[in-house]
């Protein structure tokens, strides 16, 4: 006889199963036991070149009961706080990420959903700290250039570019505001010729 198919084999298979179904059970009314739940989820990394860094994966998420509120949205410019029944999270940093929670659904019911966001430059005091950089380094209106940066208003950015044949319209960074110029040229392409 092939021990394998032994009586005492297939029982011994059998107090398995039922002692991991037994473990998962208990863990499940564990979680379920209390009001709050916190369950994460699989981390997304973004790469600030491949994707706009206000798109970030949920990272876990906070079900209470009552009504959810979040000063600040989805910004990652702005450290907001967001509220559901008696839970209070405030937006924090993590290296040069911000940890953004917003409100969401969870299963059908309000939840603080948690993010994980990259910050253009740096994250300081659970905000993205303003940003603002270009490609030809302040104001050259013979080389077309491309400003970019962020604020409390979001991710931004702009190319120079001819108004019409005898206006450029200039941009460049005044600390870290984008800021536009008309500049009177012959424009041709984005830059003055």
């Amino acid at each position: 006889m092939d021990p394998d198919k032994t009586p005492e084999s297939k029982n011994w298979a059998v107090y398995v199963v039922i002692a991991i179904v037994a473990i998962v059970f208990l863990l499940f009314w564990i979680m379920t036991k209390n009001d709050v739940k916190i369950e994460p989820t699989q981390e997304k990394k973004t790469d600030l070149q491949a994707s706009p860094p206000l798109q970030g994966q949920a990272t876990g998420a906070v079900v209470a009961q009552g009504s959810c509120t979040d000063s600040d949205g989805e910004n990652t410019f702005v450290a907001g706080e967001t509220s559901l029944g008696d839970k209070d999270v405030k937006d924090s940093c993590h290296g040069n990420k911000v940890i953004e929670f917003i409100c969401g659904k969870k299963e059908g019911n309000d939840a603080i959903i948690q993010k994980l966001l990259k910050c253009p430059g740096a994250c300081n005091n659970g905000a993205c700290v303003p940003t603002c950089g270009e490609t030809d380094n302040g104001i050259d209106i013979k080389t077309r250039s491309i400003v970019y940066g962020g604020n409390e208003r979001g991710l931004i950015g702009a190319i120079e570019r001819c108004k019409d044949t005898h206006t450029l319209m200039e941009y460049f960074c005044s600390g870290s505001e984008i800021v536009e110029r008309d500049i009177a040229c012959t424009c041709k392409e984005g830059s003055c010729v």
